[in-house]
């Protein structure tokens, strides 16, 4: 991730001058609270086993609704994307897409744009499929939207990259490595536990704690990855 779980490269998405560029910039907290306990919320079924304060630190065991309820969440992306043309791939990454893992109970989904695509347009398809807009958080999590029932209260996180950015990459590779490798699960399941404990009212600090064990992990995969390409060349 380069941690996307629950947090998000440049995505180098277009944006028209006349256009604003974040949503917080024109729509109050309160709008996109109500917003948010519309549309939003019908993209996931009530009592689905998520759902977190932002502040808040909380880990859980796998919950096998978790699959399903991407599923369906990878619907309503997929039909507001398609409206406005673009071409995607969504996946499920975070700890909630990886079985026998401990997880915060939060989704957290990548979507990858094939090509460029205007950002207003963007906010605008996912807004009105319910998903607020949080802004764009660069090299830690892309254009990030949310799906929230109350002001600060989340159920899951959209992660938007373009494929090649090396955050599309870095998302799925440490997830496919911690659903085949059980030693690194195990080591990551551990560290989550008791920071989750230390960070019990602290997400930023719970976050930082975490960012050098992903960042390792991830970093020696793709090393990994790049020599064994080169080899089969």
């Amino acid at each position: 991730m380069i941690p996307a779980e629950n947090s998000p490269v440049v995505s180098h998405l277009s944006t028209p001058t006349s256009a604003p560029l974040l949503e917080s910039e024109f729509v109050t907290r309160e709008e996109k609270a109500q917003r948010s306990q519309t549309d939003g919320v019908k993209a996931l079924p009530e009592n689905a086993g998520l759902g977190l304060d932002k502040t808040k630190v909380q880990v859980v065991d796998h919950d096998q609704r978790w699959s399903a309820h991407f599923e369906q969440l990878r619907a309503t992306i997929s039909v507001a994307l398609s409206r406005i043309g673009a071409e995607i791939e969504i996946e499920h990454i975070g700890s909630t897409s990886v079985t026998a893992l401990v997880a915060k109970p939060v989704l957290d989904v990548a979507v990858g744009l094939a090509g460029e695509i205007d950002v207003a347009e963007l906010v605008g398809a996912l807004s009105a499929a319910g998903l607020g807009y949080q802004g764009d958080l660069g090299d830690y999590g892309g254009h990030l939207f949310t799906i929230e029932p109350e002001v600060g209260y989340a159920l899951a996180n959209v992660h938007v990259v373009l494929q090649d950015n090396f955050q599309w990459r870095w998302y799925r590779l440490f997830r496919d490595a911690l659903r085949s490798d059980a030693s690194l699960r195990s080591d990551y399941g551990d560290l989550k536990r008791r920071l989750a404990v230390e960070f019990a009212d602290d997400r930023a600090g719970y976050n930082d704690a975490k960012f050098d064990f992903v960042f390792s992990a991830i970093t020696a995969l793709d090393e990994q990855r790049q020599s064994e390409g080169n080899l089969s060349e």
